[in-house]
């Protein structure tokens, strides 16, 4: 079954900088014996993290600490649903 976590399976939710990045972090932990529940969150949270570097025109070479740290700000400030960024999944 294909999965939506997978960016070749969903190019809607994985658009930006990070996309060629997402699979592999999910395959990594997948592999190390990490399931779907735990699999999910992080993934939307890189999802976002995606769509927020592509809209600040921002690259994968760019991102660091404290580009990561005004992401979780913002994501805080404007996320409405009960998905909240763990910063231990970014950092």
């Amino acid at each position: 079954m294909k999965s939506l976590l997978d960016p070749e399976n969903n190019p809607g939710l994985f658009s930006g900088p990070l996309r060629t990045y997402i699979g592999a972090y999910t395959a990594l932990l997948s592999a190390q014996g990490y399931k779907r529940p735990t699999l999910y969150p992080d993934t939307l949270l890189f999802a976002d993290l995606d769509v927020w570097m592509r809209r600040a025109s921002l690259t994968a070479e760019a991102l660091d600490e404290p580009t990561l740290e005004r992401f979780l700000a913002d994501h805080m400030r404007t996320r409405s649903s009960r998905r909240r960024p763990m910063r231990a999944a970014l950092l």
